[in-house]
């Protein structure tokens, strides 16, 4: 899994003698589906603050904006974030809380999925109407390809909000990497992609063609994209290690 290569091993990964590798991420990709989907513009104030957990920590604990947000407060933000996103209840909230933070509590996680549920109501609108939506004709569907998944018994809450983010998310960067792989072999046959991860994807070229592969990168993935009637940009962060200085995968 290499999603799980520890920071330490990253740094035995490096681009070839002579090569560069240029790693582009389209950084919580998911949460930024979920807000275009859900239409939640309480989350996508959050989302163009620069630091959505943060601006969440800020919400639920009422930090005042003179004042720093700490990194246990962050930390409690993410995980509510990454488990409530999709309709999980408390116990589970505070199931996938417990394997982040040892001393996390149940008052905690239920104090928190209520701050969530009253900040982000779009979000669990979003989740209802959705389900409404699966019981009444089958099925879920991607947002931008129409890409299906069938239920033959009712389902889960959690599957009915989950498939249409992901699937979407997944919809973007398989149109992204397509194009890509077709603007590289065509305007740098020296350059190829080497791994995509999730929402990120590295390419390892020539350290010499680096300024082509940026402008390909940046062309095809730095963009706009509509969803559900809504146009948003759907950006990249963009690193570039060299082997000429000793650069590793870590420092991408």
């Amino acid at each position: 899994n290499v999603m799980n290569i520890e920071q330490l091993l990253r740094h035995m990964l490096a681009p070839k003698p002579g090569m560069a590798i240029v790693h582009a991420d389209k950084r919580q990709l998911e949460i930024r589906v979920m807000q275009a989907v859900a239409a939640d513009m309480m989350l996508l104030d959050a989302i163009n603050s620069g630091d959505l957990y943060s601006a969440e920590a800020r919400t639920y604990f009422n930090i005042p904006p003179e004042e720093k947000v700490k990194k246990s407060a962050r930390q409690s933000a993410k995980i509510i974030r990454l488990g409530r996103q999709y309709g999980a209840g408390v116990p589970t909230c505070y199931a996938q809380a417990l394997k982040m933070d040892r001393t996390f509590t149940l008052s905690r996680t239920k104090l928190l999925v209520a701050q969530f549920d009253k900040r982000y109501y779009r979000t669990v609108a979003y989740w209802h109407e959705e389900m409404a939506r699966v019981l009444e004709c089958g099925y879920s569907e991607s947002r931008l390809l129409g890409r299906r998944r069938t239920y033959p018994m009712p389902p889960e809450l959690s599957e009915t909000v989950n498939y249409p983010i992901q699937a979407t998310a997944a919809d973007m960067m398989n149109l992204e990497i397509v194009e890509l792989y077709d603007r590289l072999a065509a305007e740098c046959p020296s350059a190829h992609i080497i791994i995509q991860l999730h929402d990120a994807i590295d390419v390892e070229c020539p350290e010499d063609d680096v300024p082509t592969v940026e402008r390909i990168i940046d062309e095809v993935m730095d963009r706009e994209w509509t969803i559900c009637g809504v146009t948003r940009m759907f950006g990249i962060e963009r690193k570039t290690t060299y082997a000429s200085k000793e650069g590793t995968w870590a420092d991408v």
